[in-house]
């Protein structure tokens, strides 16, 4: 049996993780999109993270060679289905 004591603790407070969804949800909906600055904010979210390297790569979206990183991803599958993948995860 797993001691629960000896498994890694997330520093981060959900709330946390809340105010960088919704700044996240706040940048998708500007018109004046500023691509890095959603990088950044995907950057800290590691299941959101996941999620969109994980669209990017799949057989929909994959190219020859894969997304290692977010802006690579979001490139291939665009803002959309980024801000598809955060909404899902909100879910």
């Amino acid at each position: 049996m797993i001691e629960t004591n000896s498994l890694p603790v997330n520093v981060e407070s959900p709330q946390a993780e809340s105010e960088v969804m919704t700044e996240l949800l706040a940048a998708f909906s500007n018109p004046d999109l500023n691509l890095d600055h959603i990088v950044e904010l995907i950057a800290c979210e590691p299941a959101l993270s996941t999620e969109i390297l994980r669209r990017s790569n799949s057989v929909r979206f994959g190219g020859k060679a894969p997304a290692t990183d977010i802006f690579a991803a979001i490139s291939r599958i665009g803002i959309s289905e980024a801000q598809n993948a955060l909404v899902a995860l909100r879910a």
